[in-house]
């Protein structure tokens, strides 16, 4: 029984993907209840990671939800910007304006039987977790750390306490001594 704290300590010391403690600027997607607005204050009058306007320069980023919609958020994020377009013959779009007509189908082109499916971007359990609170390192794309946090009601105050948990939580797990 003399062991059971020490094993408890040494638990707590893997808690927290290291990459956590590499972590120094973040950018906050929009968060229900505006939680994000309240979480970039704490975390900033904290002093446990930078909050960043410009989603380049962050290491991670905070997110209250993951799967399909977020992937596609992050890839509007970092996805290279194209290159200017050269403007090509009126004959080539034209072409193009045939090929893309033969592609489509109509409704009224499908047999009796046949039915219509669209595809769901954000279908996924992930998303729904509400009161989760995740971050995502930005070069991996990996949830390196996360925790629980709904506020109770919308109320601005429930929120921030919210926010204050979160911070607080993130700020323990960064500080823990490595073996």
């Amino acid at each position: 029984m003399k062991f059971l704290p020490v094993l408890f300590c040494a638990m707590s010391l893997w808690a927290a993907d290291p990459a956590v403690r590499e972590v120094k600027a973040v950018y906050l997607l929009p968060m229900t209840n505006g939680l994000d607005q309240y979480l970039a204050s704490e975390l900033t009058k904290s002093g446990v990671v930078q909050v960043v306007t410009d989603p380049l320069k962050a290491d991670a980023v905070f997110t209250d939800r993951v799967g399909e919609a977020f992937e596609k958020k992050l890839a509007d994020l970092y996805a290279p910007k194209p290159a200017p377009k050269v403007e090509a013959p009126q004959e080539e779009e034209k072409d193009k304006d045939k090929k893309k007509k033969a592609q489509t189908r109509t409704i009224g082109d499908m047999k009796e039987n046949e039915s219509v499916t669209a595809a769901r971007v954000g279908n996924s359990s992930w998303g729904r977790g509400r009161g989760n609170i995740f971050l995502v390192q930005r070069a991996t794309g990996n949830v390196i750390w996360s925790t629980t946090g709904r506020p109770k009601d919308s109320s601005a105050e429930s929120v921030s306490k919210t926010a204050v948990k979160v911070a607080g939580a993130l700020k323990r797990d960064r500080t823990e001594p490595k073996l």
